[in-house]
């Protein structure tokens, strides 16, 4: 059972554009499935300006084989449908989105970890997502796109279920030294708003709407996984895979390089060989660390080589160092 106490959904497709519509119902009584089906053929009326032939349902047997629906039917000059019994696969696309959708909700909660009974709200962001989400049966076009004819916004979508700070008006805070806003967790979006988000307060155990919002989505990272295993065995499986993942990298990169083909004309090779050598030092033989203390030593202008052979091998002054013993021993000659 939902928070708001439902049980079950009812899913409107429209076979155009694949844009769907998610209604929640307590029980799968005839007076609560017409007065559903009532409010959803309004509103393809006065906002669709257009509507509903034929309509078709799952099968002759189910929910819709009520004489006060057919009545509906009948008076809004709406052709009846149903699938023969035993062929669900005869309204596939029904049953396609509903698995689709129960499958998102359920991804959402697990990930999420909010409780069961927020899943009403999973399925309705699952189902507004869809709109927003181009689909292969409008040839990569998303159902709200096709339907309404203009793209959507998603600059105010956000990760399900993340932290959020809702702002506190004045009216709401206690003193002038209280937190002027409270935590949230996101649930979910308002219809034909890109403002507005649905939240979940903790304190109050309700779902609420708001507009002053911040966000915090934060990407879930290794370290928050470990700290949520309590079992020593798992967090060690856990490192196991990794090791193994690392390892397969490693040696998918050493086949790489290994089968990578080498260039044969002279001028590739040279180039290469400049690439390769280009800079004050080499570091592709010798750890970062090393290097970098290297580096630090030898800018040194300070330091004078120890040794003949560290003044000429002097990664930026050798040139310089090897003209003036040149140079020395030529005045000491002469």
């Amino acid at each position: 059972m939902s928070q708001s106490r439902c049980r079950y959904y009812i899913l409107y497709i429209d076979d155009f554009s694949r844009q769907s519509w998610v209604f929640f119902l307590r029980s799968k009584t005839s007076a609560e499935i017409c007065a559903v089906f009532r409010e959803f053929n309004t509103m393809t009326e006065l906002k669709l300006s257009t509507r509903i032939s034929p309509f078709g349902c799952n099968n002759q047997k189910g929910e819709y084989d009520i004489e006060e629906f057919r009545s509906i039917l009948k008076e809004s000059g709406i052709s009846f449908e149903p699938a023969p019994p035993y062929t669900q696969h005869e309204n596939g696309v029904a049953e396609r989105m509903i698995q689709t959708h129960n499958a998102k909700a359920r991804a959402m909660i697990l990930d999420s970890q909010l409780p069961w009974s927020l899943r009403a709200e999973a399925i309705n962001t699952a189902n507004y997502l869809h709109a927003q989400s181009p689909t292969s049966a409008n040839k990569g076009v998303t159902p709200s796109e096709k339907l309404y004819g203009s793209k959507p916004t998603i600059s105010h979508l956000c990760r399900f279920g993340c932290k959020a700070y809702r702002m506190l008006p004045a009216a709401q805070r206690h003193g002038k030294f209280a937190s002027r806003a409270e935590t949230v967790y996101m649930l979910g979006y308002v219809h034909d708003s890109t403002s507005i988000w649905r939240l979940w307060n903790t304190e109050r155990q309700g779902v609420i709407q708001a507009s002053n919002v911040r966000f915090d989505e934060l990407v879930m990272t290794a370290t928050h996984v470990e700290s949520m295993i309590s079992d020593p065995f798992e967090i060690a499986k856990l490192n196991t895979d990794r090791s193994r993942q690392v390892d397969a990298h490693t040696e998918t990169s050493k086949q790489a390089d290994a089968n990578s083909p080498r260039p044969t004309d002279p001028s590739l090779l040279a180039a290469d060989n400049v690439r390769l050598n280009t800079g004050r030092y080499n570091l592709q033989k010798r750890p970062r660390a090393v290097g970098h203390r290297t580096w630090v030593e030898e800018e040194s202008d300070s330091a004078d080589p120890v040794s003949y052979q560290n003044a000429v091998r002097h990664p930026r002054l050798g040139p310089k160092w090897s003209g003036a013993i040149r140079d020395i021993s030529k005045k000491m000659e002469s």
